[in-house]
């Protein structure tokens, strides 16, 4: 166990999943500092390609459109066809991959997304 720099005594962990946080169990001493998720730091670019053959309903269509902000004529030819309709950083494709994970929509993340 560490030892805390101004008294020598044993510091506590009270760490959890976002935040590192130490604090002596003696005098007033301690530090805190954010964790960094890999995602935090991902630089890459992913694209979200929907795969030909899927069913045109109504639901598909208009979360579909709201997605890649096209209107439903150009989404019905997506949803048929296929086609990339998203190009974003980490963040914001794991809000849209989680949304499209609810539905009956086929699609692919590129490059590999292991978010």
């Amino acid at each position: 166990m560490n030892k805390c720099p101004m008294c020598g005594n044993e510091l506590i962990d009270k760490s959890n999943d976002f935040v590192v946080l130490v604090l002596c169990s003696n005098c007033d001493y301690g530090y805190t500092t954010d964790k960094i998720q890999p995602i935090d730091i991902d630089e890459n670019v992913y694209t979200i390609n929907i795969l030909p053959g899927n069913e045109v309903s109504k639901d598909n269509l208009k979360l579909l459109s709201k997605m890649c902000m096209c209107n439903f004529l150009k989404t019905k030819v997506i949803l048929e066809q296929g086609g990339a309709i998203v190009k974003d950083n980490a963040w914001n494709i794991r809000k849209l991959r989680n949304i499209l994970k609810e539905t009956n929509i086929k699609y692919t993340i590129e490059p590999e997304f292991k978010y």
